[in-house]
């Protein structure tokens, strides 16, 4: 197991570095050795949680089930009080998702100095149905890169370098397979890990009676209700939305359904609630992200295009947009489509006016979006992707040594994006 167990003095040094507010809190406890605590380090793109079962990473790089055999009973004791043991991320960052059959839904990106398992701490057993719902990763899984890499002769270039066994992606949520490979192989060196540190049974024994941890369950407390807020802000949304379709139906307009689940997401997307997705640049936070370019770069051999990497992040920078994308569909509340689906490019229309329609109504708005799509527009209200960074550089931004490179914006990802941008500074409090 690729699993270190600590006592205070020695997990003390890495908890001040990621939040020195809980390294202070944890100094005023005073623990004794029996508070122990487990560093696990997983490689890039290994399950943390597995469709609500914690996952422990073993020296290959592998990782195995806490119920598995072969995780010592001591760990498996230590660990198991909660479906997800309170754990402190100390670097890099890890992604909360959904997934089903066909989709990958983001919920969250986690980075160094956030703890997860809180609200597992605090609320009763989830049922085995709800559990099986919840899963991380080391680093963000849902990734891709806006060129095309489905290319059978250059893909084989790559499986031949790095002796990985994965067919050519044909989907963006396929490329991430090929990333990890590329990863984990044999032939790379400098590998990405994430280090993640659980605190063991003992911390939560007694968890309302320990008055001498007070203080620290007051401050866990308090990072659960904010990770809380886009569940408790559901609520806001359901009531303010009558008023706007009162705003439709004035106007005689009768949205689909799916458009309007779609509007929702994109508001929460926003605000902050909901990731977008944004390119790497040189953030290396979320994945490998060089090693991933110079693979296909150098060995796939991509041809002219800049091999832009899009991960999944939270808007909060006016200077970072991010983006979402009808033919990437990540929202929760999917609903039922059409039988017969409308073009996408009807769809990004749509959802164009209908927005447009709510943000004439909400004054002192903070948020634009653009609309933009590769299929030539009659109506002159969808932009070309072409044009796309001339306002985000960002989706330029590579290593000069790749030569010049043009931007991807045939891209399947651009076919129905929108752009969402803050106009001013928001703070979001809610990671």
């Amino acid at each position: 197991m690729n699993i270190e167990e600590l006592t205070w003095d020695k997990a003390r040094e890495f908890v001040l570095k990621s939040d020195p507010d809980l390294a202070a809190i944890i100094d005023d406890v005073n623990p004794s050795a029996k508070y122990t605590f487990f560093k696990a380090r997983y490689s890039y793109g290994t399950k943390i949680l597995n469709q609500g079962v914690l996952h422990l990473p073993t020296i290959s790089g592998d990782t195995l089930p806490l119920n598995d055999p072969k995780v010592p009973n001591y760990i498996s004791k230590n660990l198991g009080y909660r479906v997800v043991p309170l754990g402190l991320i100390l670097t890099k960052s890890v992604e909360v998702y959904f997934e089903t059959e066909d989709r990958i839904m983001p919920s969250k990106l986690f980075h160094n100095g956030t703890m997860f398992g809180l609200w597992e701490a605090f609320d009763p057993p989830p049922t085995k149905f709800v559990r099986n719902v919840w899963n991380l990763s080391a680093g963000a899984r849902t990734v891709f890169m806006l060129p095309k890499i489905s290319d059978n002769v250059s893909h084989t270039r790559i499986k031949r370098h790095y002796n990985i066994e994965g067919y050519a992606p044909k989907s963006l949520l396929e490329h991430n397979k090929i990333f990890i490979e590329i990863t984990h192989s044999a032939k790379t060196e400098n590998k990405w890990y994430c280090d993640i540190l659980f605190f063991s049974k003992k911390w939560v024994e007694n968890f309302e009676q320990n008055v001498r941890c007070l203080k620290l369950h007051k401050y866990w407390l308090h990072k659960a209700w904010r990770q809380s807020f886009n569940c408790r802000n559901n609520m806001n949304y359901d009531v303010a939305w009558e008023d706007f379709a009162k705003a439709l139906t004035r106007k005689n307009w009768m949205p689909k359904p799916y458009t309007i689940n779609t509007l929702k997401h994109v508001l929460t997307i926003s605000e902050g609630i909901y990731p977008g997705f944004r390119p790497a640049g040189a953030n290396e936070d979320a994945m490998p992200l060089r090693l991933i370019q110079d693979a296909y770069i150098y060995h796939y051999q991509l041809k002219n295009y800049a091999p832009i990497i899009m991960y999944p992040d939270h808007l909060s920078d006016p200077e970072i947009p991010v983006y979402y994308s009808l033919a990437l569909p990540t929202l929760l509340e999917y609903g039922v489509r059409p039988r017969n689906v409308p073009r996408l490019m009807d769809e990004t229309r749509e959802l164009r006016m209908v927005l447009k329609v709510l943000m004439d109504s909400l004054p002192n708005n903070n948020v634009s979006f653009e609309f933009f799509h590769y299929d030539n527009d009659k109506f002159g209200e969808i932009i070309d992707p072409a044009k796309m960074p001339e306002q985000d550089p960002n989706l330029m931004l590579f290593p000069p040594e790749y030569g010049e490179r043009t931007f991807a914006n045939t891209s399947r990802f651009l076919k129905g994006c929108i752009r969402i941008a803050l106009k001013h500074p928001k703070k979001i409090f809610y990671s």
